[in-house]
C-alpha cells in the first residue's frame, strides 16, 4: 500500500459508527468471503490466489492501489477501494469497486465509500473512473447511474462450458491441418521454462490483448508479471499451452483451475498474422480434452461483448451466458 492510502486510516464517515480504514492482511479471508458471495454465478475463489493477484497487481512500476475496508460497529460491512490503470497508453485512468455485505445494501454504506473514493480520485488528479455493474443487478445499476457513470458499450461477458457436452463438431483434424501447415501445439511442461521462448510468448501474448476491445488503449505489461501469471497457485505447466510455427510461438491459452471441479479460460490469444486459421480453435480444443481427462466439469470464461471471433467460437462450442458485468464511466 502506497503512503497516500495511510491518510485514510479510522476517517470518520458520516453514517453512525462507519470508520473507513486500510485493508490489512488479517481482512483477506473475509474479503475473499464476501466476494465470493457477490460473484455468486462463479466458481468460489481461494484465499492464496487473492494474495497472489493481489501482489501481481503491484508489479507495474506505475501500478497504484488503495485497498480499503469499512466498519460498522466494530464489525466489517464493506470492501472497496481503487486503482490505476497502469496498462493504459492514457495517464489519469482508474478502476472502482464497491463491495458491501448484502444484509447492509440500500443503507448508505455504498454511498459513503464512493464519497470517500470521489474525494481521493480528486486528490490524484484522475481524469475518468470506470466500474463494472453486474447487469442483473438494478440496484447497483442506479446506484451508479445517480452518480454520474454512464456505459461504455464493453461489457464482460461470463459464460460457462459443461465440458461433458462441449460440441466438438467441425474441431476433428483441426490440429492435423494445422501441422500441414507447420503448426504444432505443445505446453510449457514440454518446452521447459525456456527464458528466450518465454519472453518470444509474453510479446504474442501482449500483441493478442492489444486488440482485445477495450475503453481504454492497451500499452503492454511487464515479463515479470507476465511469469508471476504463469505461476499463479491454480496454474502449472501442463495447462499452458503453445502454438509453434518453427522454434516461434503463435498462440496461447492457459487454463487455471478453480475449485474442484472448474477452470476459467485464463487468456487465449493468437499472433495477428496467424488468426483465421484455426489456431484459437486446436488451443481451445486442447483445454476441453485435457478437462474431461481430468475430471473438470466446467470451464468458465469472459468475453467482451464486441469481440464477435472469440464470442462465435465460444457459442459453437456450448458455452451458456451467465451474468454481464458491463463498463461504465464517469468523466472526473
Amino acid at each position: 500500500m502506497h503512503s497516500e492510502s495511510d491518510e485514510v486510516v479510522a476517517v470518520k464517515s458520516r453514517i453512525s459508527n462507519l470508520t473507513i480504514r486500510a485493508k490489512t492482511p488479517d481482512d483477506d479471508v473475509w474479503v475473499v468471503d464476501l466476494r465470493n458471495r457477490l460473484n455468486d454465478h462463479l466458481p468460489p475463489s481461494t484465499l492464496e490466489s487473492f494474495r497472489h493477484w493481489e501482489r501481481i497487481d503491484r508489479l507495474s512500476e506505475h501500478s497504484y492501489e488503495e485497498r480499503l475496508i469499512g466498519e460498522c460497529d466494530g464489525q466489517r460491512v464493506a470492501y472497496f477501494g481503487l486503482e490505476r490503470l497502469w496498462w493504459s497508453k492514457r495517464p489519469g485512468s482508474y478502476f472502482i469497486y464497491i463491495n458491501v455485505e448484502p444484509e447492509r445494501w440500500s443503507q448508505g454504506i455504498g454511498s459513503q465509500a464512493f464519497d470517500h473514493l470521489l474525494a481521493r480520485l480528486s486528490d490524484l488528479k484522475a481524469e475518468r473512473a470506470y466500474s463494472g455493474v453486474r447487469n442483473d443487478r438494478t440496484v447497483a445499476q442506479g446506484f451508479a447511474e445517480r452518480r454520474g457513470f454512464s456505459k461504455t458499450g464493453h461489457a464482460d461477458r461470463w459464460s460457462r462450458l459443461d465440458v461433458r457436452t462441449a460440441n466438438l463438431e467441425g474441431y476433428v483434424g483441426v490440429e492435423e491441418r494445422l501441422a500441414a501447415e507447420g503448426i504444432r501445439l505443445t505446453t510449457i511442461a514440454e518446452t521447459g521454462e525456456d527464458e528466450a521462448l518465454l519472453r518470444r510468448l509474453h510479446a504474442v501474448t501482449e500483441e493478442a490483448i492489444a486488440d482485445v476491445p477495450s475503453s481504454e488503449e492497451f500499452s503492454g505489461f511487464p515479463y515479470e508479471m507476465f511469469l508471476e501469471e504463469l505461476h499463479e497457485p491454480q496454474m502449472a505447466p501442463e495447462r499452458a499451452w503453445m502454438a509453434m510455427h518453427g522454434d516461434e510461438p503463435v498462440g496461447t491459452a492457459v487454463l487455471p483451475l478453480r475449485g474442484e471441479h472448474a477452470a476459467f479460460n485464463g487468456f487465449t490469444g493468437v499472433a495477428r498474422a496467424y488468426r483465421g486459421k484455426g489456431v484459437a480453435r486446436a488451443l481451445k480444443l486442447k483445454t476441453i480434452e485435457w478437462c474431461r481427462e481430468h475430471g473438470i466439469e466446467a470451464i468458465y470464461t469472459a468475453n467482451d461483448v464486441t469481440n464477435q471471433r472469440m464470442l462465435s467460437i465460444n457459442h459453437s462450442l456450448g458455452y451458456q451466458e451467465l451474468p454481464i458485468a458491463e463498463e461504465v464511466m464517469r468523466q472526473l
